[in-house]
Formats: structure tokens, sequence, C-alpha cells
């Protein structure tokens, strides 16, 4: 058994000045508490806590981090407080703990999809909210995997599906290669043990006399770069895992033996320069496999880590690969998160380790599948942000903070969100209103008289459910709007001794609807009923259908537009209306064209359209008939590189006070057509917001139509 001895001589190696006093009371607390308590191998439960403060010192981990390893189970197995463990080692031992319990209370379903499963490991990420919280959840789990052969079948095999799911992939993703290895293989091995034991006899085969045969190369090598000048190296080599192995052969479909990194040799040398000249050397005497090289000194992962990768093939015919690094990116690949420990004038760690989730820039490096999601984004989803919470059944949703009952059930399904009455929230009834915290167990509770209300949109803030309110609020609003709309025209039609069936029959209502712009009945109906078409404009064109009688401008109105240069005024007496073609603003410089019947209509001067059209009956138009309150339809045209730039176009013109009336977009060369149309004042509007949008990033030839 190990000794609390040997855990504090650990510390003295590596750490200054560490509080051994600290850890040798948290071990005779642990001790005290656990003293009744067995393991199934018939040991003393503290040989448990004792086996993850030794996994910790590994680590390099602080004090308070072992010792709250040492009182990791103290509250969840024998009833002690956290104000108790508050009160004998401090708050910060007490948080370590109290953040060890609640991740290991998380419910988990790990019949869940990818998706679902990457929530989950986002979940205990969330929840730990230090990282040494998840060293010690880690350190726990490795200990237990090691142990597991004393459970019953069943929960060994449901314990090591949850270490290979969960715990493995963040222990990778904080750089602890040698950690995630162990617990992966361990796993792998009670999951599928026809098929490591297969793995297993493989290796044996392709890695003959498997040591010797290593250490003799190891000793060529070492030949080899004293020969070529190399001073100061180290060489380590490894077999690659199991577990690893049995994933390339399923996910690349290739055999065992094709596999290029099955041994592996590492050479550590002083500076970046060395690190180039024996890649050279290697080169030199060992044939490189074609596309097998990688420089992540150059070009580091996202999460930090730097050194060359090479694979060659020696003498024998056998593939190796090389890693190639110096002692400083050495220390930080072997361990991880622990390198960034510093230990100086009685701080045990630095600010940017207390602040740990700064540094994990890499956790959600596989969660997201838009090559446009930045590193900004991923500290908005790690830090309170965002909530995680739970169904019943223990699948993990993510939702912004601020997020109702309302939002969870509309995340799950909208028949779910338009029927929900309440929920229940941890066991206890809230409304659908109730704000949600991380760690929420959500029920949604149900009626079928229940629907959707418009003031529904003021109770949640996922885009979600605010689209599948709206929808649903819409639906319903247009039939009421038809129902009205067609009562109104009925109404008004009697009035001039006229039938709408009748009408409907003959074809003059869709010829009038068309001639509107309207699509179909029903859309006439609906927008008659909403308010949008005038009902006068309509009873209007009905008339002039069915009693033709062009309608004729004033002789002297007609006389004036054709003789004068410059039409100025309010043009009161003439009707007046804004081109769609070229959607003219205050400020633009205007012409106005005398339509035969219907007035003028209202252009730029630069529009296209106007070379179509007779120059006899074109006018300048004056700035004084550009009401200067109105708000006009400014239209843009641009091209990003990505279709999510739509939402930040969105939001970088709410900001500065414009509201988007209408946006398309669809997908041109490679690249996305976007055309917007903007509520503007006058020209310079569109000038600022053309300007606004040419400073974002991948944005193209942005224009006004």
């Amino acid at each position: 058994m190990i000794s609390i001895s040997e855990i504090c001589d650990e510390i003295l190696k590596y750490h200054p000045a560490p509080n051994i006093s600290l850890v040798k009371r948290a071990f005779l607390y642990a001790s005290y508490y656990h003293k009744n308590q067995m393991r199934l191998s018939g040991e003393p439960y503290i040989t448990h806590p004792l086996s993850v403060a030794k996994i910790l010192t590994e680590l390099r981990a602080d004090d308070k981090t072992i010792s709250s390893g040492l009182l990791h189970d103290v509250v969840e197995d024998t009833g002690q407080s956290i104000e108790r463990i508050s009160k004998f080692f401090g708050d910060e031992v007490a948080f370590l703990v109290d953040g060890v319990t609640k991740i290991s209370n998380l419910n988990v379903n790990l019949d869940a999809d990818e998706k679902q499963i990457e929530n989950l490991r986002k979940m205990f990420v969330f929840m730990a909210r230090d990282v040494r919280v998840i060293l010690i959840k880690l350190a726990d789990r490795l200990d237990n995997i090691r142990t597991l052969s004393y459970l019953p079948p069943d929960k060994q095999k449901r314990i090591a599906n949850e270490t290979i799911k969960i715990f493995a992939p963040i222990a990778h993703r904080l750089g602890l290669y040698n950690i995630k290895t162990e617990l992966e293989d361990l796993s792998f091995s009670i999951l599928q043990p026809d098929t490591a034991k297969y793995i297993k006899e493989k290796l044996q085969e392709i890695v003959p006399k498997s040591q010797k045969f290593i250490d003799e190369f190891k000793e060529k090598i070492q030949e080899i770069l004293k020969k070529e000048g190399i001073r100061r190296f180290k060489i380590e080599s490894r077999i690659k895992g199991i577990y690893s192995l049995w994933e390339k052969v399923v996910n690349q479909g290739i055999d065992i033996e094709n596999i290029y990194d099955i041994i592996g040799f590492r050479i550590i040398v002083d500076d970046v320069g060395d690190c180039y000249r024996c890649l050279g050397i290697i080169h030199s005497h060992f044939k490189p496999i074609p596309g097998k090289f990688k420089d992540y000194i150059a070009i580091p992962k996202p999460n930090g880590y730097k050194s060359l990768h090479t694979k060659v093939i020696i003498p024998g015919g056998y593939r190796v690969e090389f890693q190639i690094r110096t002692y400083k990116m050495h220390e930080e690949a072997e361990h991880g998160i622990a390198s960034h420990w510093i230990y100086k004038e009685g701080n045990p760690i630095s600010d940017a380790g207390l602040k740990i989730f700064s540094w994990l820039r890499s956790i959600l490096e596989t969660s997201r599948e838009s090559q446009y999601y930045e590193v900004k984004n991923i500290s908005e989803d790690i830090y309170p942000h965002e909530i995680y919470v739970f169904t019943p059944k223990g699948d993990v949703k993510i939702l912004p903070k601020g997020a109702t009952v309302l939002d969870f059930a509309y995340s799950i399904h909208t028949e779910l969100g338009a029927r929900c009455a309440g929920a229940k929230v941890n066991g206890r009834l809230q409304p659908i209103d109730y704000i949600l915290k991380s760690g929420d167990i959500v029920e949604v509770i149900t009626s079928k008289n229940q629907k959707p209300k418009r003031s529904w949109l003021n109770l949640v803030v996922t885009q979600r459910a605010k689209s599948r309110i709206r929808q649903f609020v819409v639906k319903e609003e247009k039939i009421v709007a038809k129902e009205i709309g067609e009562e109104t025209i009925k109404k008004e039609l009697k009035k001039y001794n006229l039938d709408l069936q009748e009408l409907i029959k003959s074809g003059v209502l869709s010829k009038v609807a068309s001639q509107m712009k309207i699509k179909s009945l029903e859309e006439l109906y609906i927008s008659i009923g909403m308010g949008k078409t005038s009902i006068v404009s309509f009873i209007k064109n009905i008339r002039k259908l069915i009693e033709p009688k062009e309608e004729k401008i004033d002789t002297q109105q007609k006389q004036q537009m054709q003789t004068t240069e410059e039409l100025v005024g309010d043009l009161k007496g003439v009707k007046t209306r804004f081109a769609l073609c070229c959607s003219p603003v205050y400020g633009d410089e205007a012409v106005g064209y005398i339509t035969k019947g219907y007035g003028i209509v209202i252009h730029r001067k630069d529009c296209p359209q106007l070379h179509n059209l007779s120059q006899e009956r074109t006018i300048k138009i004056n700035q004084t008939n550009f009401p200067i309150e109105s708000i006009y339809f400014g239209r843009i045209k641009l091209f990003v590189d990505y279709p999510e730039m739509i939402s930040e176009i969105i939001s970088k013109l709410n900001k500065k006070g414009y509201r988007v009336k209408e946006i398309t977009s669809r997908e041109h060369n490679s690249k996305f057509e976007i055309d917007l149309t903007v509520l503007v004042r006058n020209k310079k509007d569109i000038e600022s917001i053309i300007n606004e949008l040419s400073a974002l990033e991948n944005t193209f030839d942005v224009r006004r139509v």
C-alpha cells in the first residue's frame, strides 16, 4: 500500500515550499472517516484516496489539489459536509472537493449519439469550474479502472464504457496522453476482451522480440546522432496503445500490418535548430514514407502541442514513427496541463492556471462542424454564457444563459414546446417562464389545451423557440386575417351591388389580384385582413376593370410636367411612387417617369431601367419631393465566404441601429451571395452600411443595388 510519506516525498521533489502539514491532515481526516469502509478487493478504502494522490503527484499537482484528492470521497461516502471541509482545510480545498462531488453525481446516458456524448464532456468541464477538479476526477477514474476486476461484469462494462466515451477524450484534450492511453486500453480490454487479445497477439508478431528489438534500434539511433554531431539528446520509445490501434483499423479500414506508427521513437534535444537537424539525419539514414511528415513546431496543434513527426522504413521492413522535440516541448507534451503549474512566492499555481478555462482553447476542437467557428466562441461556450441541463433520461441540453422551461421544451421538439404548460425542475413544479440553471433536471409537462401565444416571444431567448413560436402565431393570425379579409371584401362589394362569388367565377378577382402583385385569392384575403392592402385601392381596381375608364391627369398639370425641366414642391394632386427596381432614397439624384394614368414613378438617376423608358416622359425630381423624416428601403448586395456570416451581418447592423427588413442568400461560385433590404433614412445611411459591411472579414464586393 502507498504510504502518506511516499506522497509527501514526491511533492517535495517538484514543489519548492509545499504545505506538507495540510496534506498529512487531509490524510488523517480521510483515514478516520473511511476507517470502517473496505474496497471489494478486501483492502482498506483509504488505499484508493492514496492511489489518487500518488497519480496527482505524477502530474505535479499542488498541495491543495493532492489534499483534495485524499478527501475527494469523504463528502459523498461518509456524510461529512463541505462546510466542515472548509472549516478544517480552507475554502480552496472545499471548492475542489465540492467540484469533484458534483461531477461524480452527474447522471449520464451512454446510449446517446456522439453529439450528446460531446455535450456530456462539455458538461463535465463546465461543472468542474477549475481544471484541478478534472485532474482529481481523472486520477480517481484511473485508479478505479485499474482495480475494476473486483466488480460484477455488468458494472465493469458500464464504467469502462463511460471511461472510454467521457474521461479518455477529456484527458486527451488536456494533453494527458499517458493517462488517456491507459484509460482507453484498460477499458477496451473489458469491453472487447477477444479483440483486445487479438491486437496484443498481432503486436507480438509485428514487433519481434519486442523490447529487445526496440533497445537495439535505440542504440543504433544514438550512434548515428553522435556521429552526426548532435551533442545533447535523449531517446525514448513506445508501442502504440491497443485501443488506438483498433480505432485506426476500424476508422481507416486498414490491416494492423499497414499502420505506420505502431512503433514510435522520440528524440529530445536542446533547441529547435537541433530538431530540424535530427529530422534531416533520420531522413538521410532511413527511407521516409511519402506524405507522413507533420511539422507541429511551425504549426502547433490547437491545444499547443509542438513536435516534428515523421514515419520511416527501417531495416527489416518495419515502419516506425519518430517524434522530434525540445525538452520544453517534451515537458508540455508529457505533462499536458500540469506543465503550466508555477510554484513561486507561496502561490502553488499561476494566474493562468487558476483561470484555466482560458487555456483550454482546444476543449471543443472536435465539437463544431463549421470551420468558421472561432476560438472567441469557444470561451463563450465554456464560461457561463451557456447552461447545461438534463432530460429525465440523462441527455444533456446546452442552452444560453437565461433560457426558460419553454426554451428547453422547444429544444427537444416543436410539438413539446407548443403544448408546454410547465415543468418539474429537480422534482418541483415550475411555470413555463422559470429560468433554468446548469445541472437542473427538467421534465416537461404538457396540456392538450395549450398553444403558443405571441406573448411567449418575450419568455424565450433561443432562436429555435422564437422561430417556432413566431411560425405558429403567424399561421394562426393568417387564418383569422383570411376570414376578416374575405368578410371585408364581401361587405365593400355589396355597396356597389357586386357579388364576390360571381367575380371569382368570372376571373375578375384573380386578375385584380395579379395586377396588385398578389399571387392568390387566399393571399389577397390575408393581405386585406392584416391591413397590408387597402380595401379602397382594391375596390377601385375592381371598378376600373369592370367599368373601364382611363384615369386622366389634369391637363394643366400634364402641361406643367412636360414643359418644366425640374419638378418642385410636394406634387400635390399628382400620384407618386418610388420605383422598386432601384429603390431611391432621400439624397439620391432622381428622375421622374410620367406614366399613363398612374402618376409619376420616381427612379434613381443611375437606374438601368431608365434606358428602356421614353425619354420624353422623364423629368428631374427635386429633393423636396423626398420626405426627410420618411423611412426608405435600401437594397445592398454582397458576397461572403460562409453562410454563417448572415448572423454577424444582422448583429452588426442592429448594433448600429439599422433594421434588416429582408435578407436572402444563395451559393454562387463557391461564395455566398447575400441580398439585403435595410430600412434607412437617406443616402448617407446606405453609404454608412456599405462601409460597415466592407470592414467585416470575409465579405467581398459590397454594393448598392
